[in-house]
């Protein structure tokens, strides 16, 4: 049984790696292009969300090699825990308190629940591979 959830815990963090990576570099290449469509001011150059992007491609890189080896890189399993605990509660302030937009706030309630997923399930992993 303790086989089947590293290989889950494995497969939940290299497919979140893979697709963050993705989701980043796609930031990174169409950011002119997405600037008008979240409204964040017209630029010359949109660097926020270039920077948006390499933040989500390296975070996915990251998750990527956690997956490969979860006991060896366990310091940056933990301390990517704390990092979507802390995602978790500014999407869950944003979502639930501070946006005023219907769909917008339901994307940020799903960051939310999305996020302390998996802070949850790398703690778990971390405090039961302790023993």
């Amino acid at each position: 049984m303790r086989n089947v959830r590293i290989k889950l815990f494995r497969l939940i963090l290299g497919a979140t790696g893979i697709c963050e990576m993705l989701l980043g570099l796609s930031i990174i290449f169409f950011a002119t292009q997405l600037q008008s469509y979240f409204a964040t001011g017209w630029l010359y150059e949109p660097l926020n969300l270039r920077i948006l992007g390499m933040m989500d491609f390296f975070i996915g890189a990251i998750y990527f090699q956690i997956s490969r080896r979860p006991d060896y890189y366990r310091i940056l399993n933990k301390g990517t825990a704390y990092l979507r605990l802390g995602l978790s509660l500014v999407f869950f302030a944003e979502g639930f308190f501070l946006l005023e937009q219907g769909r917008l706030r339901v994307v940020y309630q799903f960051l939310t629940i999305f996020d302390f997923f998996l802070f949850a399930i790398q703690t778990t992993y971390l405090r039961k591979s302790m023993k």
